[in-house]
């Protein structure tokens, strides 16, 4: 990930013309009092000025060209505030998305994979300039202001108290266990509120990355509509990608193999109200017995016939 370019708009917050700032102050007075971020937390943090919030609507405010990224994951409110203790001062975004899943989704995407483990929240990851964690629905960012803040010590003390403050569940959301853990390789879920797999049709869904063997890897995907109708459309539209299918119908279930762009043979499912497959494909028997894997924990967790 790159340094995230968040110091740069905190600068840039911080410059914005009269009006933008007047906005701002209304924004706030109209959202009332803050859910997460306190006057003051122990080790010495307090908020240097009031809590700001923002919504769908001014988010590009803040962070312009960022703000489609949290709105892909069903963005509803952002509390931002800037805490100092001890002569050094950090930012702290709280964002609330959609669900769970949602804030999963966002925080695999942002985390810095050179990043050190954080120990808050459901996952958490921190680096000198940037510290991230999820728990509940929301997501959450620490920047520190500068060079002579980036102490991962005292990100790691702000954090533990913001996550103290944010009400939520604190285990993975049940539908990443999902995926089978033969050959899973951890660490590779992800999720996607839209667009699965880049595909518009394909909707919210899950990919994980597996073992196959050589120096490729197996993508497995999990599309979820929200009924059986919804998942004859994203079945049939990533159909219309696949070439050169060979197509077999089962009992209560269809299925399809074929080329794809740019991402290898394809394996694709249609059972029950789910679409799963699995991309660059080296395998077919692997690839099968994982999506078949797949499948059980679906029966088993949506008690299915």
């Amino acid at each position: 990930m790159k340094r995230h370019g968040a110091v740069a708009t905190i600068v840039c917050v911080r410059a914005v013309a009269a009006v933008l700032v007047l906005s701002c102050a209304l924004t706030a007075a109209g959202a009332g009092k803050a859910l997460f971020l306190k006057d003051t937390f122990p080790d010495g943090f307090k908020l240097k000025e009031p809590v700001r919030f923002y919504n769908q609507g001014d988010l590009y405010e803040y962070i312009d060209g960022q703000a489609v990224f949290y709105i892909s994951y069903g963005f509803k409110r952002l509390e931002h505030g800037v805490y100092v203790s001890g002569g050094k001062e950090y930012t702290v975004d709280v964002y609330e998305l959609a669900s769970r899943l949602s804030a999963f989704g966002a925080y695999r995407q942002q985390r810095d994979e050179s990043s050190g483990e954080l120990g808050a929240g459901v996952e958490g990851s921190t680096i000198e300039y940037l510290t991230t964690f999820y728990k509940g629905s929301s997501y959450i960012e620490i920047i520190p202001a500068g060079s002579e803040s980036e102490d991962v010590p005292t990100m790691k003390k702000l954090a533990g108290h913001v996550a103290a403050a944010i009400p939520g569940e604190t285990e993975l959301p049940p539908e990443v266990g999902l995926f089978p853990q033969k050959d899973l390789i951890a660490g590779s879920e992800r999720y996607v509120d839209e667009n699965l797999l880049s595909y518009s049709v394909m909707g919210r869904g899950l990919t994980a990355h597996y073992n196959q063997g050589g120096d490729t890897e197996l993508r497995v995907f999990l599309a979820l509509p929200t009924d059986q109708k919804a998942a004859r459309k994203v079945y049939d539209g990533f159909l219309e990608k696949i070439k050169n299918t060979s197509l077999q119908k089962l009992e209560k279930a269809e299925w399809v193999k074929g080329d794809t762009p740019y991402q290898g043979e394809a394996m694709m499912y249609l059972r029950d109200r789910f679409v799963f497959g699995c991309l660059n494909v080296k395998n077919k028997e692997n690839a099968r017995k994982i999506l078949e894997a797949l499948y059980a924990n679906l029966k088993k967790q949506y008690l299915l016939d």
